[in-house]
């Protein structure tokens, strides 16, 4: 990509959105598959609910859910599952590459190195926003939360080529959230 835009910050950015342009079936599959099972928590809670002081009947109207809706399966996870071994591999080419040495792209001088402040605000900016229009309980948005003050302040000892992936991928995923929620995908 380098070879087509002659700037590494750009070619980042441009090979973050070809990655989750290229995820996007999985993404959209991975999230109907959270929903289902996000909907059969919900019907399980009212079952426990409804016969918590009758144990037997409780194991009866579980097995008989799960017979007609099924085991939820664990699609949502494949996604992000994915993504971490390509994590992996940017952190160590991004942490060890001489081409970024010294290699500007707007504010950032080395992308080579830190950028302290700015590309972690910012990804803890999407992050927070990420956790506000992902669907879930209170309890996963805390911890959406939490994970995105976590990873800003991890992004800033990150060289800025690997904050600035991290960046725009969060970004990227917050926007095709609220798009799938526009299009309602």
């Amino acid at each position: 990509l380098y070879n087509y835009v002659h700037n590494y910050g750009l070619a980042i950015i441009l090979l973050t959105l070809l990655m989750k342009l290229l995820m996007v079936p999985l993404t959209l599959n991975g999230n109907k598959a959270m929903a289902r099972q996000r909907e059969m928590q919900k019907k399980l809670q009212y079952l426990e609910q409804k016969y918590k002081h009758d144990k037997e009947q409780l194991a009866i109207e579980k097995t008989e859910l799960i017979r007609k809706q099924g085991i939820p399966d664990m699609l949502g996870c494949l996604p992000m599952l994915l993504q971490i071994p390509i994590f992996i591999a940017l952190s160590r080419v991004l942490a060890g590459s001489l081409e970024l040495y010294q290699s500007p792209f707007l504010w950032i001088q080395d992308l080579s190195r830190p950028d302290m402040f700015l590309l972690p605000f910012l990804l803890c900016v999407a992050m927070l926003l990420q956790a506000a229009v992902t669907p879930g309980d209170t309890r996963q948005k805390l911890s959406q939360v939490l994970m995105g003050l976590v990873f800003a302040a991890l992004a800033s000892n990150f060289s800025a080529g690997l904050a600035l992936f991290i960046c725009v991928s969060t970004w990227a995923t917050v926007l095709q959230t609220k798009a799938q929620e526009v299009l309602k995908i």
